[in-house]
C-alpha cells in the first residue's frame, strides 16, 4: 500500500470559500495598466508567452488565471524594472494586506525582487527565494502571495515594482498582480485542482508547489494484489 502525505510547507490558508476584499487587480493590456511609463525591459505580449526568448521551443504560456496577456521580459539580460502607478488602499493599513501575482522565471543568475513603497516612505522589499540555479525555470503557473500586514503604516497609495537583482535571467513573465485586504483563496497548480475541490465544498491547503490537501485526510492507492 502507498499513502501520499502533501507536507504542509506554508501556513494553513483561509479554510472558506467566501470572496475577498480584493481592491485591485491588473491582468495586464496592450498599455500594460500603467506599469513603467515606460518599463524597463518589459513588453506586452498577447499570447502571454516570451517567444522572442531564442531557446523558448515548446514552452507553455504563463500559466495565470486570467489567461489573458502578460507583461514580459525577454532575455538574457540583467535589466528590468517596472513599476505600478500610484495604487489607492482603502483605508489605514494597519490590518491585514495581502499582494499576490504569478511569474514564471527562468535565471541566468539572477533573481526576481519585489519592492513595495508607500507614500509615507515606509516599504517592504522582497527577494523572491525560488530556490533556482543559473538555466533553471520556476513552473508556468508560479503563485506567490506576500503577506503586508501593516508594514506600510499610514500609507495612503502605493507603487509595486518589480526587477532583477544578482544577475541576468533568460525570461520573466508577470501576470494577474491583485491587492486584497483578506486572504486569498487559496491556489493549486492545475488552478482546475483547487477548482473541483472548492465546487465539492472541501476546505483544502496547499504545499509550497501548489499541490492541494485536504486537512485530516489521506489519498490511499492500493497495490495490485491487495485487498
Amino acid at each position: 500500500m502507498r499513502i501520499f502525505f502533501y507536507p504542509l510547507l506554508i501556513a494553513l490558508l483561509s479554510l472558506n470559500t467566501a470572496l475577498h476584499a480584493q481592491f485591485y487587480a491588473e491582468p495586464f493590456t496592450a498599455d500594460l495598466g500603467g506599469w513603467g511609463n515606460p518599463p524597463l525591459g518589459f513588453e506586452f505580449a498577447a499570447n502571454g508567452e516570451a517567444d522572442a526568448f531564442a531557446d523558448w521551443n515548446t514552452r507553455s504560456r504563463i500559466r495565470s488565471a486570467s489567461l489573458g496577456g502578460a507583461m514580459v521580459f525577454t532575455g538574457p539580460g540583467a535589466v528590468a524594472r517596472t513599476t505600478s502607478p500610484a495604487i489607492v488602499l482603502p483605508g489605514p493599513v494597519d490590518g491585514d494586506l495581502y499582494l499576490s501575482f504569478y511569474t514564471y522565471f527562468s535565471s541566468a543568475g539572477g533573481a526576481p525582487r519585489v519592492f513595495i513603497q508607500g507614500d509615507n516612505g515606509m516599504s517592504v522589499d522582497t527577494i523572491l527565494q525560488l530556490g533556482l540555479e543559473a538555466g533553471e525555470e520556476t513552473s508556468a503557473g508560479d503563485y506567490h502571495l506576500l503577506a503586508l500586514g501593516g508594514q506600510l503604516g499610514d500609507a495612503a497609495t502605493l507603487t509595486i515594482q518589480f526587477d532583477l537583482v544578482g544577475g541576468p535571467a533568460n525570461f520573466w513573465i508577470i501576470d494577474d498582480v491583485e491587492l486584497s485586504r483578506t486572504l486569498p483563496d487559496p491556489v493549486t497548480f492545475p488552478r482546475y485542482f483547487g477548482e473541483t475541490l472548492t465546487q465539492a465544498g472541501l476546505p483544502f491547503i496547499v504545499d509550497d508547489n501548489s499541490a492541494p490537501a485536504v486537512p485530516f485526510q489521506l489519498v490511499v492507492d492500493w497495490l495490485p494484489g491487495i485487498t
